[in-house]
């Protein structure tokens, strides 16, 4: 079956609706998650074209990701950046734009794979305004989960177009686009063995099915083989024994099922031990119920979608459990959320009765009206700071990070007791927390406590020897104690970390000019203003440390 937009008028409603509930978010600022480091830290990097190679073939971002690579996701970052000048209100605008983008392509993929194009558009409307995809569109950050959708949806809207046309240029978009899945996010991994299990849908020549298999799989290799070469794999994981890591997992699936057909009970920062598994039991009853009075049009891509489920949703889940980071994100389920779908498009009432299928409209259209409503709501806890830091604390309340946002959201407000209050109780959860020891020890570097400023930098650096801003905190600690080798030694580690930060420099050669080494300051002062042109602070600096240099060396004469 072919699709065509101007054969169907839902998809047109559908994102009108969407922009409706979703255009205030355009004006929300970046969040205190990942959107600082990934966003706002780097604007300046991001800002200049000149770093593109930089951007395409570097980790995901510093010392903190070495194990992301994402490079589709930082180029996006950069034409955001680029383009709006750094305005979060267009990296917000793109967000909805590929969730619309998301929309049109999981409409186009229900159509071809259901026999209703009512059906298929009211599943669209579900996926559109559901509450679990709210994470993927207000978080910037949460967008990688939108690219994802757009290249693997893609991708299948191409894979169907290849077998039913038998154009080999389909196949050829199709193979760049498997490709490039694996580059925006590790869990693509899984598009090919669903892939090769969609084939069976399809009446081909084995002949044919062997190229195609053997296309997928190597496309799939290389694409791992050139990812090794550039990410760092040295990463910690917990220890759990083999049965609490399964029911662990089993645990986290049936919560987001429950979240996904029961949306009452979400949070903007999901901790194991402040989830429920009761909803999703739940869920899964009424579920094994619908199915069981209703006929399959297709049991392979029923059971297709369930898989597509798990399977995409399964590394996400498995990667937070084996690290010990214990958050289970809602926006992870923008990409399974079609599998959900695609086994729902293929369920049919069994009785024909005309008052069984106006009943159940009417439940599909009641179900709407309230994930919009659930969406609506639920949209203010990612207005600012202050509406997210305390539904993290409100919904996630043995969550160390929850407490640490609220802390950070004080210190920033420049209420420093309250923000010390906070910080204690998410040091208490996890003592280990290196960023937030660091965080508490600006407190202390600020109210003038430099002595145990140093003890928590110190600590955050002994958790994490490449946390670059803890070096450069504690830095700035010795050198207010008169520690001035100290201070120049961990402004040259920060450094080494993070060569492009332009404040490290900057500091380091402060540092010199008061060592009297003035060459070396200038050094340091001309390569901060290289990677942050135009700043007075910086071009003053150059311009004091050259008169003494020529001083000094006026004198030497």
């Amino acid at each position: 079956m072919d699709f065509k937009l101007k054969d169907n008028h839902y998809i047109y409603v559908i994102c009108i609706v969407t922009i409706i509930i979703y255009c205030r978010v355009m004006f929300y600022p970046f969040l205190p998650l990942d959107d600082l480091q990934l966003i706002k830290d780097r604007m300046i990097l991001l800002m200049n074209p000149g770093n593109i190679i930089n951007i395409l073939f570097s980790p995901l971002y510093d010392q903190q990701a070495l194990i992301l690579f994402r490079p589709i996701l930082n180029l996006s970052f950069m034409l955001d950046a680029i383009v709006g000048g750094g305005s979060e209100f267009i990296f917000h605008f793109s967000n909805l734009i590929y969730h619309l983008l998301s929309i049109i392509l999981i409409n186009i993929l229900l159509t071809t794979f259901c026999n209703s194009k009512k059906f298929a558009g009211i599943l669209t409307f579900i996926f559109a305004v559901h509450p679990i995809n709210i994470h993927a569109v207000a978080w910037i950050s949460g967008r990688n989960d939108i690219l994802l959708a757009i290249i693997v949806f893609t991708s299948l809207i191409t894979f169907h177009k290849f077998i039913v046309s038998t154009k080999n240029y389909w196949f050829f978009i199709h193979i760049i686009l498997v490709f490039l899945s694996i580059y925006i996010k590790e869990n693509a991994i899984v598009l090919t063995p669903l892939l090769i299990l969609l084939l069976y849908q399809y009446r081909l020549d084995i002949f044919r099915k062997i190229i195609i298999v053997l296309s997928l799989t190597a496309t799939c290799c290389l694409s791992l083989i050139l990812r090794l070469n550039i990410v760092n794999f040295d990463v910690s994981f917990t220890d759990f024994t083999v049965l609490q890591f399964v029911s662990n997992t089993v645990f986290i699936i049936i919560n987001y099922i429950g979240k996904f057909f029961i949306p009452v009970s979400y949070s903007v920062l999901p901790h194991l031990p402040d989830m429920s598994i009761y909803l999703g039991l739940i869920s899964i009853v009424v579920i094994l119920f619908c199915v069981f009075f209703t006929n399959r049009d297709n049991d392979k891509l029923f059971y297709i979608g369930i898989l597509w489920f798990l399977l995409f949703l399964i590394l996400p889940v498995i990667w937070s459990l084996s690290t010990g980071i214990g958050e289970f994100y809602e926006h992870r389920m923008y990409v399974p959320s079609f599998g959900i779908l695609l086994s729902i498009s293929q369920l049919r009432l069994k009785s024909s009765n005309q008052m069984v299928y106006k009943i159940g409209r009417s439940i599909l259209i009641s179900i709407i009206s309230f994930l919009l409503v659930i969406s609506s709501y639920r949209l203010k806890y990612y207005s600012d700071f202050n509406y997210f830091s305390k539904a993290a604390i409100n919904e996630s309340p043995s969550l160390a990070r929850s407490y640490s946002l609220r802390g950070q959201y004080f210190h920033e407000s420049g209420n420093q007791e309250l923000a010390m209050e906070y910080y204690n109780q998410a040091i208490n959860i996890r003592p280990n927390l290196y960023q937030i020891l660091n965080s508490r020890g600006m407190i202390k570097l600020n109210t003038g406590n430099t002595k145990e400023a140093i003890e928590d930098f110190s600590r955050s650096i002994d958790l994490n020897h490449n946390y670059s801003v803890a070096h450069y905190n504690r830095g700035i600690a010795y050198f207010n104690s008169g520690l001035y080798f100290k201070s120049l030694s961990d402004y040259t580690t920060a450094i080494s970390i993070s060569p492009t930060n332009a404040n490290y420099y900057n500091n380091r050669g402060f540092v010199f000019e008061y060592l009297e080494d003035y060459s070396s300051a200038l050094q340091d002062y001309q390569k901060a203003n290289l990677l942050l042109p135009g700043n007075q602070v910086i071009i003053d600096n150059i311009n004091i440390v050259s008169i003494k240099l020529k001083n000094k060396l006026k004198t030497k004469q």
